[in-house]
């Protein structure tokens, strides 16, 4: 397997550029306001589904929930974040990690 335990298929290079487009683009936006993207609860999102996502961003007795961030509270004070996992989290979700998932070369993780 590889060392880090990612290794990714070759990427054609359109859709790599069309990739770091979208991604550029999503930081030029951050740069202004906060992005509803939390890494952890948008990659089970992605990788596992809602349900996955939920655990993650809640928390259980074991783990400290994503939505307990004390930095991601003072980004998003005033907002209620029970309700974050919204349509918008999840189309910023797939579009930094679908196509992600979909180069993973799981055959080089074994």
């Amino acid at each position: 397997g590889h060392p880090d335990g990612f290794a990714f298929k070759p990427v054609p290079r359109d859709g790599a550029r069309a990739y770091l487009a979208e991604l550029a683009a999503l930081y030029r936006f951050g740069q202004c306001a906060p992005l509803r993207f939390f890494p952890a609860s948008a990659w089970a999102w992605v990788h596992q589904g809602e349900a996955a996502a939920r655990r993650v961003w809640n928390g259980d007795t074991k783990k400290k929930g994503e939505a307990n961030d004390e930095w991601l509270r003072i980004a998003f004070r005033g907002e209620a974040l029970e309700r974050a996992l919204d349509t918008h989290f999840s189309a910023l979700a797939r579009a930094v990690f679908a196509p992600l998932l979909e180069y993973l070369d799981l055959s080089a993780a074994l």
